[in-house]
């Protein structure tokens, strides 16, 4: 077999995976599923799609984890969350309603400088820029239990 058919084959094969790699991502985009455009981004659906999968896992953000504050349910992850000072640094909101810049919760998924500790979830793999604008959307809205 020539060089230049391998190099086609292998470039084939890294394409295809590269695809499959892609059409399998469990990222649920923010879309209605009646072609009208984007849902509202709720608590709700963030609780099902990110806080329950992603955060509320053995060791983490449930009773007896590291996290420091349990995020197994909507009510607990609004309870927790929505105008509660930051255990880290008290100064700055865990969530800010309207305000997602300056809410603690987006300042630890996206690794920002200042914060203390390490980004969330820890270890990675972290949260998709989609998600962390999702959360931000639903802050931006005032961040209602929704």
């Amino acid at each position: 077999m020539s060089a230049l058919k391998i190099l086609n084959i292998k470039f084939y094969i890294l394409l295809m995976s590269l695809l499959i790699a892609i059409a399998c991502s469990n990222e649920q985009p923010l879309e209605s599923g009646n072609g009208g455009g984007t849902m509202e981004a709720t608590l709700s659906r963030i609780q099902s799609q990110i806080f329950s999968p992603r955060c509320a896992i053995p060791g983490c953000h449930v009773p007896g984890g590291a996290g420091p504050m349990p995020l197994r349910n909507r009510d607990e992850s609004f309870n927790v969350l929505v105008n509660v000072p930051s255990t880290e640094k008290p100064e700055i909101l865990r969530v800010k309603p309207n305000d997602p810049d300056n809410s603690y919760l987006i300042q630890k998924l996206e690794g920002r400088p200042g914060i203390s500790g390490s980004r969330m979830p820890l270890g990675g793999p972290f949260l998709s820029e989609s998600q962390i604008n999702e959360i931000k959307e639903w802050i931006r809205n005032g961040a209602q239990k929704n």
